[in-house]
């Protein structure tokens, strides 16, 4: 059996250029389906894998039995980065800048320093949370 042919010209080389991928990042990327886990890889509840792709970084959450949810990877009041590893287990998500607390469908459950958040359109209880994708 004979190996296929790859073609050199297929995708040049060229268009490996920081032009080319910043245009790939801005124009493809968010206009099209993303894979970011499967289903089988947050079967608990409390299973999450966190899904990069360019800049952006999305928690993908198993949030009940019969929900999965997907969030951005940022608190939204500072924007700190809540989960730096690939994928586990979690009760809650905690923002580490002020101790913050989201429960798995996103909502705010506590908020230490709730005066710093003044001017935050998700500051309280009653805000959406976590901005969901």
């Amino acid at each position: 059996m004979s190996q296929p042919i790859v073609r050199r010209d297929f995708v040049p080389g060229s268009d490996y250029s920081p032009e080319f991928h910043r245009l790939v990042m801005e124009r493809v990327w968010p206009k099209v389906w993303q894979v970011a886990c499967r289903v089988e890889e947050i079967a608990e509840v409390g299973d999450y894998v966190n899904y990069e792709i360019g800049r952006e970084s999305i928690l993908v959450v198993r949030s009940a039995q019969d929900k999965i949810r997907a969030f951005y990877n940022v608190c939204p009041h500072r924007g700190r980065r809540l989960r730096d590893d690939e994928r586990g287990n979690l009760s809650s998500i905690f923002c580490g800048y002020h101790a913050g607390t989201f429960d798995l469908n996103g909502k705010p459950v506590t908020i230490p320093e709730r005066e710093d958040w003044h001017g935050c359109p998700r500051g309280n209880r009653e805000a959406r949370g976590i901005m969901a994708r």
